[in-house]
């Protein structure tokens, strides 16, 4: 499920009688706000970190070309918005005087109108900034800055208690400092570590990750498991899309401090992505023991004849 469809789902749960909360980006829960009446609120948000974001979290913002500024632009502009955002960023350009803008809007790859001369200016979230640097953009303005929210219908959920989950700050009992990630990265590399997530009340396992120091620290600040993608290179907060999301209870690391333990209440009792509770849901077939011992005595007998 992706981001932008959390609060419809989130609202319309609610108007069948669920108590159901859900976590998104503000920005998307903005643009929900904008172009439908509703009774969600913000019941938490959550500080996005990223160092490896310009702004240290996602910003929509107006992209334009490096050569110009603003001002200098023509006064028809054509503006390629993300579909996603077009709500929001219609209200800010409403507020820009002395411009005709001609809109159109895609679900992606804005910037490569640009780079083909079908938009003068674009506007799209920016995290690092890589994209629109290669399309030669540069940030004309920043439209506006997210972080990550928990939602729920203000009517249902009067107040936190209802979560039903601690979503404080979450303290550790492990020196920080012995978690053996080092914190300065080759460049191009992040260096992580496989993090195991267990239910805290019954051991069982539920799925094994990676986190690198960064990783580590926003699951510490927000309570909520947060690891680091080595296929897509991101951070993700496990069931920010689904709703699965895994509130930790207890965090602790191997002898060698370089494999970390993570205890938590699985929410939407699903941590796999396939629907399944567990990921390691494939079990292995063995041969009997009897084969096996015979098989190892087999392996040793040759090794003595070679030498």
């Amino acid at each position: 499920m992706r981001g932008e469809d959390i609060p419809l789902i989130v609202s319309n749960l609610s108007k069948i009688g669920k108590n159901v909360v859900g976590i998104t980006g503000e920005d998307l829960f903005t643009e929900f706000n904008l172009k439908k009446k509703n009774n969600l609120t913000i019941l938490e948000r959550i500080k996005w970190d990223d160092s490896r974001f310009i702004f240290g979290k996602p910003v929509l913002c107006l992209l334009g070309p490096k050569s110009k500024k603003f001002k200098n632009m023509p006064k028809n502009v054509r503006v390629c918005i993300n579909k996603k955002y077009s709500w929001i960023a219609n209200q800010y350009l409403r507020n820009i005087k002395g411009f005709t803008f001609e809109r159109f809007y895609l679900s992606g790859s804005t910037e490569e109108t640009f780079a083909n001369n079908l938009a003068d200016l674009v506007i799209d979230i920016v995290c690092s900034g890589k994209s629109a640097k290669e399309a030669e953009l540069c940030i004309y303005d920043k439209i506006f800055s997210s972080d990550i929210v928990v939602i729920g219908d203000k009517k249902r959920i009067p107040n936190r208690n209802k979560l039903d989950c601690n979503l404080d700050v979450f303290a550790s009992g492990i020196d920080f400092s012995k978690i053996r990630i080092p914190l300065k990265k080759r460049a191009g590399e992040i260096w992580v570590v496989p993090a195991i997530a267990v239910d805290y009340k019954t051991n069982e396992i539920l799925m094994q990750a990676f986190m690198d120091d960064v990783a580590l620290r926003k699951t510490l600040q927000t309570g909520l498991a947060t690891y680091w993608s080595r296929s897509r290179e991101e951070y993700w907060i496990k069931g920010i899309g689904s709703g699965n999301c895994q509130i930790v209870k207890d965090i602790s690391t191997d002898c060698d401090f370089d494999s970390i333990l993570l205890k938590v209440e699985q929410k939407g009792k699903v941590s796999c992505h396939t629907g399944q509770r567990s990921c390691f849901y494939r079990k292995l077939k063995l041969k009997p023991r009897e084969t096996l011992l015979n098989s190892s005595k087999l392996t040793r007998s040759k090794e003595a004849t070679i030498k």
